[in-house]
């Protein structure tokens, strides 16, 4: 369902997949977008970190992506919480926030340690490059420089986004609560419906010093184990390994607080256990720390309430790309404005006419469903 609260530049999409003590914010706003190079993605992990130090004791998880054209804010917690956070996004309480120097500092690190590792990815400078040969000028920005925003600078881009339109993706008991207590435009559309213990067997280390950054302290080092999978012979390969995962990278999280940036990476199930790959990136001096801290991550059997935990809440993989994929759909084609500017005489009409073709053969795909 798309319903907009006009008088605060919100809209609010109903997805009927999402649970119960879940929802997602979605800044307009990406990279191509961006004033400064490296601008959004730098906000995005200042605003998780905000989310997270205001509403910590009642949350869950607090995650972020950024792409070229959106920022995406996923919040999961305790339903009173999420009333109160949707309550003060409204109000503009939560976007209106000065950016500190200590965790700006701390963001700065973590993302450096992350580009370290996305500017040696073959896929991530395929993909520059074939935008950087395209015709689009703000595709071909790239999502990082060298040369970080200045704290004053994210400062603008905060300033910006705490007064611009936002869209809100959340399930039906957050969408009813919050109908019950705002004044929502009529508007709507129907866009998302839809009729043991293990062990680690081996492990080898890996270091590989990365040449090309500019920063020669910085490391990149692999960490490669084993796990095996005879308590869980009954799963199908494809979902064993996103348990496997799942689990691996919610306890590699640890790992944020010391300003690491780590990718699990090349999972592969094999005949009676699963191989993963932990990719990291840190500073010189860290190393040994972070190859003992990994080591135990892997090495620890995982537990019943793990298991029982992911087996329950996760939806398997195609499930979850299908899902994201039907939102920034919905996000993207959904904003009258972002059409505007595609449309040369900016007449209403017209702009309603394109949006309502392009909905009706996103129908066509299974996509989105558009009454």
């Amino acid at each position: 369902m798309i319903n907009h609260s006009l008088e605060n530049k919100f809209k609010f999409l109903v997805n009927n997949n999402l649970k119960e003590n879940e929802f997602r914010l979605y800044f307009l706003h990406g990279a191509r977008d961006d004033k400064y190079v490296g601008t959004s993605h730098l906000y995005e992990h200042l605003f998780v970190q905000h989310i997270l130090d205001k509403y910590e004791d009642n949350l869950l998880n607090v995650n972020g992506a950024t792409n070229r054209d959106l920022i995406k804010v996923s919040i999961s917690g305790n339903l009173d919480c999420l009333c109160r956070i949707i309550d003060d996004l409204i109000k503009r309480k939560t976007l209106d926030f000065e950016v500190q120097d200590n965790p700006y500092q701390l963001q700065k690190e973590i993302i450096e340690q992350e580009l370290s590792i996305h500017k040696n990815n073959p896929q991530s400078r395929i993909q520059q490059l074939m935008y950087e040969k395209g015709k689009d000028s703000d595709l071909a920005k790239p999502l990082y420089s060298k040369d970080f925003p200045s704290l004053e600078e994210v400062q603008e881009l905060v300033d910006k986004l705490k007064i611009s339109e936002l869209t809100l993706v959340v399930p039906p008991n957050l969408m009813k609560y919050i109908k019950e207590e705002y004044s929502i435009a009529k508007k709507s559309e129907d866009i998302f419906q839809d009729n043991n213990n293990f062990e680690v067997v081996k492990e080898s280390l890996y270091r590989v010093e990365d040449t090309l950054l500019a920063n020669e302290n910085i490391l990149i080092g692999i960490q490669h184990g084993l796990i095996s999978i005879k308590e869980l012979e009954d799963y199908s390969d494809f979902y064993y390994i996103r348990i496997v995962t799942n689990i691996i990278n919610n306890r590699l999280k640890s790992l944020r607080n010391l300003g690491v940036y780590f990718n699990l990476c090349f999972p592969n199930y094999h005949r009676r256990e699963v191989s993963i790959s932990i990719m990291f990136s840190c500073k010189a001096n860290q190393e040994n720390l972070i190859f003992r801290r990994i080591s135990e991550i892997i090495s620890t059997p995982l537990s019943q309430e793990e298991i029982f935990q992911k087996h329950h809440e996760e939806e398997t993989e195609i499930s979850v790309q299908k899902n994201e994929i039907k939102e920034q759909i919905a996000v993207l084609y959904s904003n009258e404005d972002m059409i505007s500017k595609q449309t040369a005489d900016k007449d209403p009409e017209r702009i309603l006419f394109i949006q309502d073709l392009i909905l009706k053969n996103l129908k066509k795909t299974i996509i989105i469903n558009h009454n």
